[in-house]
């Protein structure tokens, strides 16, 4: 079965504004039966570009740098995305996103919309079947 971070709890559904029609995580769950009922027993979080962007600004947020930089393409992106303002003091603050069509929330590119970092446009390259940031660059926020 499958699940999204639609509320999720986890301290990352907050990062973006998960609109209802908008981006979400998706999970791959694992359900086991307890006595009359099944219970959740695991989520693994299936790999895109937007799930690849959560992970990274999370882990960036809380000082996490090498964590972070698990996310990236090449490790000099975590100095970029600091000076360029992609962590969030405190998280959760539900930046915007701007997506090209639907197909971005699975291979990108994102641009962020509002917040410190409104304008920079998120390129992602996808190795062994994970999503990894590729490149930060600027952009005009066309829904400004």
């Amino acid at each position: 079965m499958q699940s999204d971070s639609w509320e999720a709890g986890d301290g990352k559904d907050q990062i973006f504004h998960e609109a209802n029609a908008g981006p979400h995580r998706r999970f791959r769950d694992v359900w086991r039966r307890q006595g009359g009922n099944y219970k959740r027993v695991a989520a693994e979080t299936v790999s895109t570009a937007y799930s690849a962007l959560v992970e990274f600004i999370y882990h960036l947020s809380l000082g996490q740098e090498d964590q972070a930089a698990q996310w990236a393409l090449e490790p000099r992106l975590v100095s970029k995305a600091k000076e360029w303002g992609l962590i969030q003091q405190p998280l959760g603050q539900r930046w915007l996103l701007e997506l090209p069509d639907p197909a971005a929330e699975v291979q990108g590119p994102l641009t962020i919309a509002s917040g410190p970092a409104a304008g920079v446009q998120v390129i992602f390259a996808n190795r062994e079947g994970k999503w990894l940031l590729k490149e930060l660059k600027k952009v005009r926020v066309t829904g400004r």
